[in-house]
């Protein structure tokens, strides 16, 4: 049988545990989150993080602008939340409109701030063993992978990602649990086959099926594509459904588990902020 790796039970503990934490706090965590487009993806996202931030007690501060939005105004008002001492978090929801340069977006974030992690300064500290700080989509999936209780000390993975940016930090952390590393850019049978570990973020729906990987693997499907208001992962979980391995379902399994890894960082960088205004 297939093993379920359960995001949204995880989740839901580690937002407790959060909500816990921020209540010690003198005074709520303050998240500055910047939507830009009407993409429906985007906009379910960035309500499901504010939903749990507001939950977990946490400030929200919604900015939504349109698709026309350009860069030098999107800039500004990322600039502004730089400067302003109580915003201790700033998200740009992503992907973006076409005519942004995304990269030169996430680079105005001060690192102090960056809430995803991916801010490019950040990421080259986690490369070099510098910084602890590690992205909550990262973060997650770690997370994800030790709920098979599996010791993977020098087993092998397979990365199938479209983006160095997040595959560049998930393999230096993957390489510090002791597994060995192959990034992979599409699907290459003989090699998906041997892995104790796939992660795959394609954004290909059921680009994948079950029969792809060897019994005990463990599958973390970080993909997702909406299609007719239903969200597909890059794995087809029904083909078939007695192999056993363990698997993140899609929805509920990666997603869950990043917003509330989102939400930690945000208390992480919170405390810094206010031990640096002491």
């Amino acid at each position: 049988m297939t093993f379920c790796l359960d995001g949204k039970k995880l989740a839901n503990n580690l937002l407790k545990e959060l909500s816990q934490q921020v209540s010690q706090l003198p005074r709520p965590p303050h998240l500055a989150v910047l939507l830009i487009g009407d993409d429906p993806a985007s906009h379910l996202y960035v309500n499901l993080k504010a939903k749990a931030a507001t939950k977990t007690g946490l400030r929200v501060t919604k900015v939504m602008l349109p698709t026309k939005t350009n860069q030098p105004t999107l800039l500004k008002l990322i600039q502004d939340f730089n400067q302003q001492p109580d915003i201790d978090a700033i998200l740009v929801q992503l992907p973006l409109p076409k005519h942004l340069d995304e990269s030169i977006i996430i680079q105005t974030i001060k690192p102090s701030k960056d809430a995803d992690g991916f801010q490019p300064i950040n990421i080259q500290k986690f490369l070099n063993g510098q910084n602890q700080f590690i992205p909550g989509l990262i973060e997650g999936i770690i997370k994800l992978i030790n709920l098979s209780k599996k010791n993977l000390n020098g087993g092998q993975a397979c990365l199938l990602v479209n983006s160095p940016q997040f595959g560049q930090p998930l393999e230096k952390a993957l390489i510090n649990m002791g597994l060995k590393v192959n990034l992979l850019k599409n699907k290459t049978d003989n090699i998906l086959a041997q892995a104790d570990l796939v992660i795959s973020a394609l954004g290909q729906p059921h680009y994948l099926t079950i029969n792809d990987f060897k019994d005990e693997a463990i599958i973390i499907d970080v993909g997702t594509t909406k299609i007719n208001s239903h969200l597909l992962g890059d794995v087809d979980p029904n083909n078939p459904l007695n192999k056993p391995i363990f698997l993140t379902p899609v929805p509920g399994g990666v997603g869950p588990v990043t917003v509330a890894m989102l939400l930690w960082s945000v208390y992480r960088l919170t405390i810094k902020n206010l031990s640096s205004n002491i």
